[in-house]
């Protein structure tokens, strides 16, 4: 075989050995979005669901200051009945404060 007739053979063989990895990474790049979507699909809907947790329930805070304000009421009727009772003191804002759980915060920091 003359050098003329080696540089084709040599070429095909290269162009060969491209295209057999060009497919197989192009494949690999496939299973990689696919597995990178369906990922962030489920992460997504977990966010989706424990972002919830980390809002503040109206129904507890308000059960809460109408929790405050029953007592106030007794507090004042007392009061009423025997001038002797202090006046109860006014909701504050760490009554009405709920932590979230500690899952919901570290899900929704991911």
């Amino acid at each position: 075989m003359t050098v003329e007739q080696s540089w084709p053979l040599c070429a095909e063989l290269a162009l060969q050995v491209d295209k057999d990895k060009n497919e197989s990474i192009r494949d690999q790049i496939n299973q990689d979005l696919v597995f990178a979507s369906l990922f962030s699909a489920v992460v997504a809907a977990f966010v989706l669901e424990s972002s919830k947790l980390l809002r503040v329930d109206q129904g507890e805070v308000a059960a809460l200051i109408l929790l405050r304000i029953h007592h106030q009421l007794n507090t004042l009727i007392l009061i009423r009945q025997n001038a002797s009772a202090p006046l109860p003191p006014l909701i504050s804002d760490e009554e009405l404060f709920i932590e979230p759980p500690e899952y919901a915060v570290a899900v929704n920091s991911l």
